[in-house]
């Protein structure tokens, strides 16, 4: 998997890779009010977000929700 997140949106996107190796999205994450600045997937399935308004979340990748 990949997340990718920014300024302008304030939205993370992660993207699960099919066995040809193609890239398609799987969630749209909103909840930050601030850019995305940090993420960070852990070993369970999550994947962790800080951003500018100075709130880190835990979000579940599985379900899309924090």
């Amino acid at each position: 998997m990949i997340a990718t997140g920014g300024r302008g949106d304030r939205e993370i996107f992660v993207y699960k890779a099919s066995k040809a190796g193609k890239f398609a999205k799987q969630h749209c994450l909103r909840g930050h009010t601030g850019w995305i600045i940090q993420l960070l997937f852990d070993t369970e399935n999550h994947l962790l977000s800080g951003s500018e308004d100075a709130t880190i979340r835990l979000w579940h990748v599985g379900s899309g929700k924090y």
